[in-house]
């Protein structure tokens, strides 16, 4: 399923106007594989993020900390968690975690492991606002626009 054009994604999709159950999970699954593929896929191919030949899956190191930080709307971890990074933790953990003693706690699986959770607790808008939110921050990268100046002259 992972390698399931687009196009043909969309033609699935299009006969599930009026959802189910079943059906509210095959449009999910569908949206949740494509999405993650997609991310996976590029930073794949990002460079700097395996330029250890020994660390085959290093990028994915990289993939789940821009997760972390799109699901916590930005905000750095140091800053505090955000209540909506903080509801997802709760639905993938069935507890609440509250700061980032407690968030430290629970991140000890391998980025691979984490990056599923992730993508498993999302819903479909929220997998689809992620994407949103890689891509703005990604583009940034690319342009060169993610430096700010650290004193205004205000």
């Amino acid at each position: 399923m992972y390698e399931i054009p687009f196009d043909i994604v969309i033609k699935i999709m299009s006969y599930l106007p009026v959802l189910t159950y079943e059906r509210y999970k095959i449009n999910r699954e569908i949206v949740e594989r494509y999405y993650k593929k997609k991310w996976l896929d590029k930073y794949r191919l990002i460079q700097e993020y395996s330029d250890d030949p020994d660390a085959t899956d290093y990028y994915k190191n990289w993939l789940e900390n821009d997760i972390i930080a799109a699901l916590n709307n930005t905000v750095p971890l140091c800053g505090g968690l955000t209540d909506t990074f903080r509801n997802i933790l709760k639905r993938m953990h069935f507890r609440c975690i509250s700061n980032l003693d407690e968030f430290d706690e629970i991140e000890i699986d391998d980025s691979s492991t984490n990056i599923n959770r992730y993508f498993g607790a999302l819903n479909k808008n929220e997998i689809i606002e992620l994407d949103r939110r890689l891509t703005v921050y990604n583009t940034r990268m690319e342009l060169g626009q993610l430096v700010y100046p650290m004193f205004s002259d205000n």
